[in-house]
């Protein structure tokens, strides 16, 4: 349920800048069970008072001069019609009291003539002022329906730009954990590789080591008389020429090692950042489609709640327009 108050300072005569016309338009609105529009140009109360003491013809020059600076052509004419029958009913009364002469019934006989002509006025008058009505009405529906639309849609809005905020942080930290994982997987490699490359070498001076001491044991078995210090450095400088030949073999062997190591490491890595990164893709796309889901959602609102109140103001116009077609009936004989 929309209500909407609307004044127009200084608008030109007709039904918009009229008093009485925002009034009845505020009456009949608010007899509805549904209003989707409520003219506030004058408060109704204000104007049952005026036109109770206008009908009594008690009404100052000032409200005389306001009233009909604010009153449209057509209740202008009802304003002045009302007049005509009332000194009518006055100078008819004296008549039948008074006896009158026929000076008053001559006035009597002009007055209903000029009522004639008047009534004839405001017949012509009244299919214009009832299209003007309407069309004042329409108006003022299409108004509030523009802001009430301008005001969900603006909602909306901010709400799927809260919505998408949302979404672009979750975005955010997922690529910044993508290069944290990334930065973490290359120091892995390094430190796998340096591991690697010292485990080798360890072993290899392990195995020579094991070696040297089996050589010598071997020849001391052989020799029982043994040859001194001077047979066994020579075998160790023939152990060691040997094992300096074979070091560049052995850092081939190194590069391979490390290189399987390395790649042992990175397939285990690399498999569990795939299985996270799908399971990232899945939480984006989700995000994503839920997102558009809610996008579609409440703008669908938004149009569903629009034409429940293009229902309305049709239900609406339908009712004031019935109400207004019996405003013009003439006053009692």
């Amino acid at each position: 349920q929309q209500q909407l108050s609307i004044r127009r300072p200084g608008a030109r005569a007709g039904v918009p800048g009229c008093t009485l016309c925002n009034a009845l338009l505020t009456v009949f609105a608010s007899r509805l069970r549904v209003q989707t529009v409520a003219s506030a140009a004058a408060s109704p109360t204000a104007i049952v008072d005026l036109a109770q003491r206008a009908l009594t013809f008690d009404l100052t020059e000032e409200e005389e001069a306001s009233a009909v600076a604010s009153l449209c052509r057509y209740h202008l004419l009802h304003k002045r019609r009302y007049e005509l029958w009332a000194c009518c009913q006055m100078a008819l009364q004296r008549c039948t009291t008074a006896g009158g002469g026929r000076r008053e019934l001559e006035r009597v006989q002009r007055l209903g003539e000029e009522l004639s002509t008047l009534e004839a006025q405001v017949m012509k008058a009244e299919p214009t002022f009832t299209e003007g009505f309407k069309s004042y009405l329409r108006q003022l529906q299409q108004e509030v329906r523009q802001d009430l639309a301008e005001t969900l849609v603006a909602r909306a809005r901010e709400l799927v730009e809260v919505w998408q905020a949302q979404i672009d942080e979750v975005d955010d930290q997922i690529r910044r954990k993508v290069d944290e994982r990334r930065a973490a997987i290359s120091e892995a490699l390094g430190r796998c590789q340096d591991s690697a490359r010292e485990e080798f070498w360890r072993q290899e001076q392990k195995k020579v080591s094991q070696k040297l001491l089996s050589c010598l044991v071997k020849r001391c078995h052989q020799d029982r008389r043994c040859r001194g210090m001077g047979e066994s450095a020579r075998l160790l400088k023939d152990i060691s020429s040997t094992e300096q030949a074979r070091r560049g073999h052995l850092a081939r062997e190194a590069d391979s090692h490390v290189a399987q190591q390395v790649q042992k490491v990175y397939a285990r890595k690399d498999r569990e950042m795939g299985i996270w990164l799908g399971k990232m893709d899945q939480l984006q796309t989700l995000q994503h489609l839920q997102a558009s889901k809610d996008r579609e959602l409440i703008f669908s609102r938004v149009d569903m709640t629009l034409r429940r109140l293009d229902e309305d103001q049709v239900i609406e116009q339908r009712h004031i327009t019935a109400r207004l077609s019996k405003h013009g009936s003439p006053p009692p004989d």
